[in-house]
C-alpha cells in the first residue's frame, strides 16, 4: 500500500521567532508563563540544546502545518521535507509559546524537530489548552498524530 506523501496544509499565518540559544529552556519556560509544565521538560538533558546552535541568536520565519486525516511521526517528517520545511526544535516552539500564546488555545502545537528518548517511549514537546489552563507537554513520537493537532515547521 502506498501512502501519500503530498502536500501539507499550512495556515496563513507567517510568524517570525527570534531565538536566543544562549538561554536556558528554564528561562524560555518562565517567559511562557504556562499554567502547567511536564516536569520532564525542565531537565535540559530531555530537549537539550543543538550542538550547531549553542550560543547562536537566529530570527526564523515558522509556519503552522496540519494535516486532514492522522499519521505516524515518520509520515509527517517526509510530508515536510517533500513541501521545503523543516520540523521546529523544542527552543523555537518555546519561543513560540510566549510570543504567540494564543496559538496554543485553539490547537495543540507539537515540534517533530526535537526527540527525547525515554525510558519507556520517545517524545516529543507539545503545547497544549485544556480549555483552562495552558500546558507544555510531551507526547508520545510514535503515535498517529489526529487532525486537530498542528506542527510548528520552519520553511527551508
Amino acid at each position: 500500500m502506498q501512502i501519500d506523501i503530498g502536500k501539507i496544509n499550512v495556515l496563513p499565518l507567517n510568524l517570525t521567532l527570534e531565538v536566543d540559544y544562549l538561554k536556558s529552556a528554564d528561562q524560555l519556560i518562565a517567559l511562557g508563563r504556562y499554567d502547567w509544565v511536564n516536569e520532564e521538560v525542565v531537565d535540559p538533558d530531555v530537549f537539550p540544546i543543538p550542538e550547531e546552535l549553542m550560543g547562536a541568536n537566529s530570527k526564523i520565519s515558522a509556519r503552522i502545518c496540519y494535516f486532514n486525516c492522522p499519521f505516524e511521526s515518520d509520515i509527517l517528517l517526509a510530508k515536510m521535507k517533500k513541501n521545503f520545511f523543516r520540523p521546529a526544535n523544542f527552543f523555537e516552539l518555546l519561543v513560540l509559546g510566549y510570543k504567540y500564546p494564543q496559538l496554543q488555545t485553539r490547537f495543540p502545537i507539537v515540534a517533530l524537530g526535537s526527540v527525547w528518548t525515554g525510558s519507556i517511549a520517545n517524545g516529543v514537546p507539545v503545547l497544549q489548552f485544556d480549555g483552562k489552563k495552558r500546558i507544555l507537554n510531551i507526547s508520545w513520537f510514535g503515535r498517529d498524530w489526529e487532525g486537530n493537532f498542528h506542527f510548528l515547521c520552519i520553511p527551508v
